[in-house]
């Protein structure tokens, strides 16, 4: 059987990591919006890497370049549909300087993806912001506070997802060992149907 998942999360929960072992397992194609994004960008001269694209998000992606992404990402999945599985790794929602910015799907784009699974991978503020320290690649250095605002608002928009496709969510535990992670995430597109 296969399934089309959205994984998202606050940054340096493990969203890529996750989504590349869970494609390897799975099959699944792997649609990074970070790559993806930064690849556009990037023949477009804006940015040089993904560090890059992180460290001027604000005054490099415009609302276009996201929606023109948003129907790569549609076509991609409405063309796999019940021949192939995908996951769409991505988080909507980026710290800028004046606060957070999202870039949601539209209802539009969000019901011809249509996802089967929606999971959103967390972890303590505390575990971020030692992945942080470990490393930046070009993310804005956050307080705890800030963190745990970030998760909060991540884990509302993909909730938000989820109930407006009337799809199943998972949260899953970021703060083990990845085999662990690539397992309850597995296992619960596995076992959880719409």
């Amino acid at each position: 059987m296969t399934f089309d998942l959205y994984l998202t999360g606050a940054p340096a929960t493990g969203k890529s990591t996750v989504g590349a072992a869970l494609a390897k397992i799975s099959g699944a194609e792997l649609l990074s919006y970070g790559s993806l994004l930064t690849d556009e960008l990037s023949r477009l001269g804006l940015v040089s890497d993904q560090v890059d694209l992180r460290e001027r998000s604000a005054q490099v992606i415009s609302s276009t370049h996201v929606t023109d992404l948003d129907e790569v990402v549609a076509r991609r999945v409405e063309r796999g549909r019940g021949i192939s599985s995908t996951i769409v790794d991505s988080h909507a929602l980026t710290a800028e300087e004046y606060g957070f910015r999202a870039l949601p799907y539209s209802s539009d784009t969000l019901s011809r993806i249509s996802f089967t699974h929606v999971v959103c991978l967390f972890a303590p503020s505390k575990v971020i912001a030692g992945r942080f320290k470990a490393d930046k690649g070009g993310r804005r250095e956050l307080s705890r506070e800030l963190l745990d605002i970030h998760a909060q608002l991540q884990s509302s928009l993909a909730l938000t997802y989820a109930h407006s496709l009337g799809v199943p969510i998972g949260f899953v535990d970021a703060n083990r060992p990845l085999d662990d992670v690539v397992a309850a995430v597995h296992e619960f597109v596995g076992k959880w149907r719409a």
